[in-house]
């Protein structure tokens, strides 16, 4: 065994808190080197008086516990095990790791090699992995409403003007929005993620001009808080964004910034990088509104979002912009009721201001959801003190890279197997608790439109929500990909109502997906046992597991009808086809359309 392969680090992804006296633990070794792994574990302080002079440690109190082994990912393979009734909230551990050559090798921080069965090293808990404290404080909690969520992302201007489709973009309102919540609680769907809604200069509001303001082409704060009340009436959360990276240049703070410089009481609001020169550059020029155009400079005098002169980067740090962006944080929830934000551009804001928002929008409301865009891995965000989820690209590259072809934000092309790898690596890339709270997607405003990068395949459209239906954490449909809504280049684009230019058989499919993501426990279960990925026919099937039940997704990713082999454990078995709401009794075969499924549930 390769035990410079072997990954573990106490107090980390790979060894958290769970639950008051639970401990997760997670181990990573080369691929295919191991056979087992046992874990050690004991309160380090279990002595026990022998005499009035003499103490001896009581082995008898060390638990071992075999680990489970995962899965594989593209580089490792990985082991679980729950560590549980630590009423102490103290514990050392260690792993024994017995490789496919017969050797048992003893791992620990500070020793690592091989060791008879009966070493006594074995037994040296002075030379154990060391989790001093369960502090309850410590462990990661989300709202309890998360994990069960369907959420459904939509930008308010292009969703609905008055109930009908915006003439373009920039013409729909919450009075639209509110006649259309029906539609989307038929859907399915139980909460809303809102792309940016205050005051903004650009139609889209990324570039915010005043953060307690609903934009007057949305409508009204009467209009906003109507919406709010009849969502939650019908059992629909909303989640707005909030842009805390940078404001729009017509923000009233960077305007004293401009008008007075350096005198300005914002000056240091803002990252000014040379006061002895102009912050804006010479022939750019600013309209009676405040606004200016982008000159896509790389030598500004000021940091901004990107290279975009018209968004400067707000210092976080500053007092005044501190206390400003946390009374916004809280505003919206005290005044309307919000359920959640969702923080644009996240990863290039300090820790230390996300670990203020966190403690002042949970000293409101403890159940707000707090979501982060990061696109990368977001461990350090997601420890229990900044963010309750992040927006999980990862499925969306996992997907994609299985169903689709290499596309402007997807540029890697997954077979079966490797897909299966990439799950794992996924899915164990954070705790648990924070996996199963994640925000899935396999596209969003900021990419190309799913059908777009399918080819306008609308099966595999299908493959790809599946796929993100019947992974653990919580799913999110893109508005309009339940429709066929498609539009080469433009993600962001008018909603069409008109029933006549929509596939409602496509939107059957998104509401039966929901339905059954609902019903059943496995679709979201971190539980999979993999059947077959055949990289050849380009056919995947795998079981879901939950205590309650268990589903067999079947995959034809192939462009070509197909004759499946089934694995014998499915051969001449009888079944219900769940989608279809048949029984089904199969042979040692399965005919299958190209890019088509089943879902199986035991009969």
């Amino acid at each position: 065994m390769n035990i410079s392969a072997v990954l573990h680090e106490p107090k980390s992804r790979y060894s958290y808190i769970y639950d008051e006296d639970i401990l997760h633990l997670r181990i990573k070794t080369g691929l295919g080197e191991v056979k087992k792994i046992t874990v050690k574990a004991v309160d380090p302080f279990n002595w026990i008086q022998t005499d009035t002079e003499k103490f001896e440690f009581d082995y008898t109190t060390m638990q071992e516990i075999e680990m489970i082994y995962e899965g594989e990912t593209l580089t490792h393979d990985v082991w679980f095990a729950e560590i549980s009734g630590i009423k102490t909230k103290r514990i050392r551990y260690c792993f024994i790791i017995e490789d496919m050559l017969g050797n048992t090798y003893f791992y620990s921080p500070s020793k690592k090699c091989i060791v008879d069965k009966d070493d006594p090293i074995i037994d040296n808990n002075f030379l154990y992995f060391n989790f001093p404290y369960l502090n309850s404080e410590d462990i990661y909690k989300s709202p309890d409403w998360v994990k069960d969520t369907i959420w459904y992302q939509l930008t308010v201007s292009c969703y609905s003007t008055d109930g009908e489709t915006p003439k373009n973009k920039e013409l729909g309102n919450f009075k639209g929005l509110i006649e259309k919540l029906d539609y989307i609680k038929d859907l399915g769907c139980n909460a809303l993620y809102l792309t940016p809604i205050f005051k903004g200069y650009s139609w889209h509001l990324y570039d915010t001009e005043d953060y307690f303001k609903v934009d007057d082409r949305l409508g009204t704060e009467e209009d906003f808080k109507e919406f709010v009340n009849k969502a939650h009436s019908l059992g629909i959360r909303v989640m707005l964004d909030a842009v805390f990276n940078h404001c729009g240049a017509t923000h009233s703070f960077w305007q004293d910034v401009l008008k007075n410089g350096k005198n300005s009481i914002y000056y240091d609001c803002f990252y000014i990088l040379d006061e002895n020169k102009p912050i804006l550059k010479e022939g750019i020029k600013i309209e009676a509104d405040g606004s200016y155009k982008d000159v896509g400079d790389y030598d500004n005098n000021f940091y901004c979002f990107g290279y975009t002169t018209f968004m400067p980067k707000m210092n976080t740090n500053n007092p005044i912009m501190r206390e400003y962006l946390l009374d916004v944080s809280k505003h919206w929830i005290e005044k309307f009721g919000i359920d959640g934000w969702r923080l644009d551009v996240s990863n290039e804001v300090s820790h230390d201001f996300w670990r203020l928002f966190r403690k002042t929008v949970k000293s409101v409301n403890k159940d707000v959801f707090i979501m982060g865009e990061n696109w990368d891995d977001s461990y350090p965000w997601l420890m229990g003190d900044q963010f309750d989820a992040v927006m999980n690209y990862g499925v969306m590259a996992n997907a994609v890279g299985l169903v689709a072809e290499p596309s402007k934000h997807v540029t890697i092309k997954y077979t079966p197997s490797e897909y299966k790898k990439a799950v794992y690596e996924l899915m164990t890339k954070y705790p648990n608790g924070v996996t199963e709270s994640l925000f899935n997607l396999v596209t969003s405003h900021d990419v190309e439109r799913l059908l777009d990068i399918c080819g306008d395949n609308k099966d595999k459209l299908k493959l790809c929500y599946l796929l993100m239906f019947t992974y653990c954490g919580a799913p999110c449909v893109y508005y309009g990909d339940e429709i066929g809504l498609t539009a080469k280049g433009d993600s962001r684009i008018p909603m069409i109502w008109d029933e006549d230019k929509q596939d409602l058989n496509l939107r059957k499919f998104f509401k039966k997906i929901i339905e059954l993501r609902k019903n059943h426990v496995s679709f979201k279960s971190m539980k999979f046992e993999w059947l077959l990925t055949d990289d050849a026919n380009n056919v995947l099937i795998y079981k879901k597991i939950s205590t309650d039940d268990v589903t067999i997704i079947i995959v034809n990713n192939s462009d070509n009808n197909q004759l499946i082999t089934l694995p014998a454990i499915l051969q001449n078995q009888k079944f219900v086809d769940i989608f279809n709401d048949t029984q089904v009794q199969l042979d040692k075969t399965l005919s299958m359309a190209e890019n088509s499924f089943y879902i199986f549930k035991e009969h």
